[in-house]
């Protein structure tokens, strides 16, 4: 049906002359009264404020289309390979995710591990699947840095894509279980409380954002002040909805060259654990050591590389802790 709305009758006699049929009709401002009648003959006369609130009411979710892009733009599986336990927490996940929608229901999952465990990779696998699964999800950080760093390397061009990967601030007004599923990947970013209600936490918020949130955390990283995600933070504000979140740990070693002393010798001499700090023995696979220059680092690794072996250079904040003499721990920052 066409409405030509600035258009007589005489101005169009052209188009009129054509014979009109069951796919057409042609209508202008002369003949607004025919107009009226049609619609009338093929419109329900019944008010239509019911249909209205059923389409402001109905959930939210994404195109076909765009699932369809996000899976395919995301993952390049030769780039991110997922071993073990990793993969058995993906699977569970999805698992989680189709049971849930299904049953309507709600569920939580928390996933530990940590640096170089894998729980990124496995929130970049998760983005996929589910979107090819067609369940909508989204991808939230505390961390616009991180954010970006993941947008590098998925390398996706897509501006729709990219906007599935969020701020844990986004879900402030996200309808309740609007999501089907919901990765908070680096969790223990997440702020006490909500950036735009006063009294709300934030940990609630993402809550009651998905039908199936999922967590992402190192439960030995350092909390900045006014973040407090954690595993016990996130039992204790489930549980008052009563769920009771599964867990998966990703300890098992992907990390630290697959020391598990090395783990170990690390939580001691920093004082995350209960037992004391020991002097380190090299294994046969697994060396440390420690050089008084930036250069002779350098050397270090060019020398790897000449063996054909794989090296890397990180750096990072360092933090001197000096006792004054009340006894109280000074940190200094340095670079």
């Amino acid at each position: 049906m066409a409405y030509l709305h600035n258009a007589d009758t005489t101005g169009v006699a052209d188009l009129l002359a054509l014979e009109p049929d069951h796919h057409g009709r042609l209508f202008t401002h002369s003949t607004r009264d025919q107009l009226i009648t049609y619609l009338q003959s093929r419109l329900s006369p019944a008010h239509g404020t019911a249909a209205a609130d059923e389409l402001l009411d109905s959930p939210l979710a994404s195109s076909r289309p765009l699932l369809r892009a996000t899976a395919e733009e995301l993952l390049h599986t030769d780039r991110f390979v997922l071993l073990d336990q990793q993969q058995v927490a993906v699977s569970l996940v999805r698992r989680t995710v189709k049971k849930a929608r299904e049953a309507d229901s709600k569920e939580v999952l928390i996933v530990t591990g940590g640096p170089g465990s894998g729980k990124s990779v496995i929130a970049l696998h998760l983005m996929h699947h589910l979107a090819h699964d067609h369940h909508t999800v989204v991808h939230a950080t505390g961390s616009k840095s991180f954010t970006r760093t993941l947008h590098h390397a998925i390398g996706t061009d897509n501006p729709r894509v990219r906007k599935l990967f969020a701020y844990f601030m986004n879900f402030a007004d996200t309808p309740k279980n609007g999501l089907d599923a919901l990765i908070c990947d680096e969790a223990h970013r997440i702020r006490a409380h909500s950036v735009r209600h006063r009294g709300v936490r934030q940990i609630d918020e993402l809550l009651d954002a998905a039908g199936v949130p999922v967590f992402l955390l190192d439960g030995h990283q350092v909390v900045r002040p006014g973040e407090m995600g954690s595993r016990k933070v996130i039992d204790q504000a489930a549980a008052a909805r009563g769920l009771r979140p599964r867990h998966i740990d990703l300890n098992g070693q992907f990390r630290n060259g697959g020391s598990r002393a090395y783990e170990q010798w690390v939580l001691r001499l920093l004082q995350l654990t209960d037992e004391p700090a020991t002097e380190w023995a090299d294994e046969r696979t697994f060396h440390v050591r420690v050089v008084d220059s930036p250069q002779q680092m350098e050397d270090l690794l060019q020398a790897k590389e000449a063996q054909h072996l794989t090296a890397r250079a990180a750096s990072t904040p360092c933090r001197f802790c000096l006792v004054g003499a009340s006894g109280e721990s000074v940190f200094r920052r340095r670079r």
